[in-house]
């Protein structure tokens, strides 16, 4: 089945899209300060411009489309992925997923041995050795890794062969 997505013209249009509407949607929350200063940038942020720029393969990168609150099917039972902005680039070689974490100052989550210790069913610890077929790690290297941070890394990755593209970052803002 095809996914299809929704323009916006204000940053508030996104409220519908988050996972607790109203109450993520707050002047100095993660949702409001990525949508709003994307949005006003109508491009990369600054900040976003000069971590891109380091990379050689990303100098001069074009933002083509961006999505956000975009969710990807991860592998194993469990709800998807939901990355706050999925970023379609154009770069000199190709095109290339950007996927785009949100934070203030909220916290990243449980690390992956502590989302482990909750699985009842097996289902955690299948979604965790997808994740890290992904990524060619060894599942016993992970315990350490934030599980928001490692599973929105994969959902880049899948967002990118899912549109055919060579390279995806996923990144902080």
């Amino acid at each position: 089945m095809g996914t299809f997505h929704i323009p916006i013209e204000r940053p508030e249009e996104i409220i519908p899209r988050l996972g607790k509407q109203e109450l993520h949607w707050k002047k100095g929350r993660s949702a409001w300060e990525l949508s709003t200063a994307w949005m006003q940038s109508n491009d990369f942020p600054p900040a976003v411009q000069a971590i891109l720029h380091q990379a050689p393969e990303w100098q001069g990168a074009k933002l083509l489309e961006g999505i956000f609150e975009r969710e990807t099917k991860l592998p194993g039972k469990g709800r998807p992925s939901q990355t706050d902005l999925l970023a379609i680039v154009a770069l000199k070689n190709g095109n290339a997923i950007l996927g785009v974490e949100g934070k203030v100052d909220e916290p990243f989550g449980p690390l992956v041995e502590e989302w482990l210790k909750t699985d009842k069913d097996g289902n955690r610890a299948d979604r965790i050795a997808g994740l890290c077929a992904t990524l060619d790690v060894d599942v016993t290297t992970v315990g350490g890794l934030f599980y928001q941070l490692f599973h929105r890394t994969c959902a880049s990755i899948y967002e990118a062969k899912r549109f055919r593209y060579n390279r995806a970052i996923m990144l902080v803002y």
